[in-house]
């Protein structure tokens, strides 16, 4: 068995691991905000290939990726989505309860 050792700490790891889990918890409590878009007569399409495509995100490299790679690609594309949902929420013209739903979603994401 090969065992293969990260250049990261363990407390980096951990750190890294928490917060990707954080992140992937929020984006899965969006139902909120699926909910307001179909009330405004958006439907939502969750669907893996609709979100990849129209997401803005390039594909990640395949094979194996070292961890600090691996976190700097999670960084990369988590900053255009973020200031693309930014843009978005300063643009907005709903009510207050949607607008404060979407506004949610920008500050989870932000604090990952």
């Amino acid at each position: 068995m090969y065992v293969v050792k990260s250049p990261l700490s363990h407390a980096d790891l951990k750190t890294v691991a928490d917060a990707l889990q954080g992140a992937l918890a929020d984006l899965a409590d969006l139902a909120p905000v699926a909910e307001r878009a179909s009330a405004l007569g958006v439907p939502p399409d969750g669907r893996a290939v609709t979100v990849a495509s129209g997401s803005g995100i390039g594909t990640a490299p395949a094979g194996w990726a070292k961890d600090a790679d691996a976190t700097g690609t999670l960084a990369d594309a988590l900053g255009p989505v973020i200031t693309r949902m930014r843009s978005r929420e300063a643009a907005l013209d709903v009510p207050g309860g949607e607008r404060v739903a979407v506004a949610g979603a920008v500050r989870r994401l932000l604090h990952r």
